[in-house]
């Protein structure tokens, strides 16, 4: 009878082993997932104001400072941001360098608040990472070269 009692008991203390096994390779398991998704998900490094400039540059499109009247509505600042602004064959481009993508979002909520009420001219937003640039009244072709600078960044 003793021996049948101990057997139970060597049989819950099994299974408890197996459990607290079992247990520990999930959290194994779990732990090391967790940080192939987090390498898998970080972010590039933010773009800085030179690479922009560059990447325009390369696309044959000459930038050239702009100073344009203070009630402008592309050239106000957003979430703590002032623009860089340029002229781009007689058209506007303001460049907007945020500390990160979040800030970023931030920032053309911002502007999309503000602008809300307002009748806004022709222009083109372009969003990538850290940057947030508007083209004002520009040609195609000219579009089309800036989308091909955003979008190589």
């Amino acid at each position: 009878m003793v021996r049948l009692l101990n057997k139970g008991k060597e049989k819950k203390e099994g299974i408890k082993v197996k459990h607290i096994i079992a247990f520990v390779l999930i959290a194994f398991v779990l732990s090391a997932c967790g940080q192939i998704a987090e390498k898998g998900s970080g972010e590039a490094a933010d773009i800085s104001l030179e690479e922009v400039e560059n990447a325009i540059s390369e696309q044959g499109l000459v930038l050239e400072g702009a100073d344009l009247p203070d009630d402008n509505l592309f050239i106000q600042t957003l979430n703590g941001i002032s623009p860089e602004v340029y002229s781009i064959e007689g058209s506007e481009l303001t460049i907007y360098v945020f500390p990160s993508a979040a800030s970023r979002e931030l920032g053309m909520e911002d502007f999309k608040e503000r602008t809300a009420t307002a009748q806004v001219v022709t222009h083109k937003a372009y969003t990538i990472k850290n940057i947030l640039a508007f083209y004002v009244q520009g040609d195609k072709q000219t579009y089309s070269k800036l989308n091909t600078a955003i979008r190589d960044l």
